[in-house]
């Protein structure tokens, strides 16, 4: 009676394995199909950044970043954005600025 179930308890935990083992491939599936996907939209992300069309200007008394983003992307826009951009591709820590000094323009805002 003991070996009958012995027999019967091997082939249960056998069975159960493959579960637990057929439960981890689908997981690790899963995992990779969503790291993959993460990966797409985030390099999706970085290239537009980098795709961007660039003009220097080189500033004149009495410009702002403001005057010179309205010179270039007009006043029917909130310019706030291209402010931000200006500001971001330059690297500058605020909005102000010398005459003389040359911006890197972004044309073609994300």
């Amino acid at each position: 009676m003991i070996v009958a179930n012995s027999g019967a308890h091997q082939y249960l935990m056998q069975k159960e394995g493959k579960s637990t083992l057929g439960k981890f491939i689908f997981l690790a599936l899963i995992i990779i199909i969503l790291t993959s996907i993460l990966l797409l939209i985030l390099s999706n992300i970085s290239n537009s950044e980098h795709n961007l069309e660039i003009v220097e200007h080189k500033i004149e008394s009495g410009q702002t970043i403001w005057s010179i983003a309205e010179m270039y992307y007009g006043n029917n826009i909130d310019l706030r954005k291209p402010v931000y951009h200006i500001i971001k591709v330059n690297n500058l820590n605020s909005a102000l600025i010398k005459p003389g000094q040359k911006l890197k323009l972004p044309l073609n805002l994300p």
